[in-house]
């Protein structure tokens, strides 16, 4: 019997604003150098939010604030996918492992009330480590007071699932809810 559930930020409780800003601007082509320059040095903290948000701002040639303005409009809650975690809540524990700026999720935890869904927050950039480095999972499950066998991912991310899975923890590739529920029921929920 599982005893928490695991879950992604982006792509997964949020829509990957990232990628939408991105694709909304035509600068899909700068994805790859993107992801490894600043996304994956920003998940571990080798750069701050600023500097990450301030290169992109570079890209279009607008003001920081604007850009952040939109990055915002493009962040939107997946309210089936939180509806559900408040049925599971009591009987499960409810954790989030999340590659992202520490800063950024954190406030935006606390301005929507969705902190109030977990028992357990785990930011690659306050750790220094990111999915799908297995330290990321160990520290998880540590908080969560957990083994792996004990425990469901959730992650839109492939590479996050297949490195979940190594570990010995039941992972789930979301794409959609409908999915995603038809995968939980199968496990048991």
């Amino acid at each position: 019997m599982y005893k928490a559930i695991i879950f992604d930020f982006f792509g997964v409780m949020v829509s990957d604003m990232y990628i939408d800003w991105i694709n909304e601007n035509n600068l899909s082509h700068l994805i790859p150098e993107l992801k490894e320059n600043y996304f994956k040095r920003s998940d571990k903290g080798e750069i701050s939010k600023f500097e990450l948000h301030n290169h992109l701002a570079s890209l279009v040639n607008r003001p920081l604030l604007q850009v952040e303005t939109e990055l915002k409009s493009f962040l939107i809650i997946n309210n089936e996918l939180v509806d559900y975690i408040k049925t599971i809540k009591p009987k499960f524990k409810i954790a989030l492992c999340s590659n992202a700026p520490t800063d950024f999720v954190e406030d935006f935890l606390k301005e929507s009330n969705l902190n109030l869904l977990f028992d357990e927050v785990v930011i690659s950039s306050r750790l220094g480590i990111r999915k799908p480095d297995r330290d990321i999972f160990d520290k998880t499950l540590g908080l969560l007071g957990i083994g792996a066998k004990d425990a469901v991912f959730v992650d839109d991310t492939l590479e996050n699932i297949e490195s979940a899975r190594l570990l010995g923890i039941k992972s789930i590739l979301f794409t959609d809810f409908k999915s995603f529920e038809k995968d939980l029921l199968e496990c048991g929920f």
